[in-house]
């Protein structure tokens, strides 16, 4: 079972982009791990996010989620064809770039090295 909630972590398994009168809209196919799982498309409400195949996001906010209808080539309406989810998202790569630990350079003392500090020391630095 393919299942989209808010605060969770996905993969685009595929990537539909473009622009129409309101502006830039994305689609980012997501689908469970297994085969034969059903896919769900998460429109995204926040374009462009620069997600391409196989990028990871997390999905911020769901605003609506619809069931679409089809139409077969003999021209009848069935219901029950592919999930569509209105969603805010935020990229895994702009969610690092948040946490990644500031660096400072500091000069040694009668050394003309830099030696680079981070903010979380390494375990070879407290024995130092």
């Amino acid at each position: 079972m393919t299942d989209v909630k808010e605060g969770g972590r996905y993969v685009a398994k595929r990537v539909f982009t473009g622009t129409n009168a309101s502006g830039p809209w994305e689609i980012l196919v997501v689908q469970a791990e297994g085969r034969r799982q059903p896919k769900i498309g998460v429109s995204v409400l926040n374009p462009p996010s620069g997600i391409g195949i196989s990028g990871q996001f997390v999905i911020d906010r769901i605003y609506s989620v619809a069931v679409r209808n089809y139409k077969t080539p003999d021209g009848e309406w069935h219901s029950g064809g592919a999930v569509t989810v209105k969603a805010d998202i935020t990229p895994i790569s702009d969610i690092l770039e948040q946490v990644k630990p500031k660096k400072e350079r500091r000069k040694k003392k009668g050394d003309d090295m830099f030696e680079m500090n981070t903010q979380f020391p390494s375990l070879e630095d407290l024995f130092r």
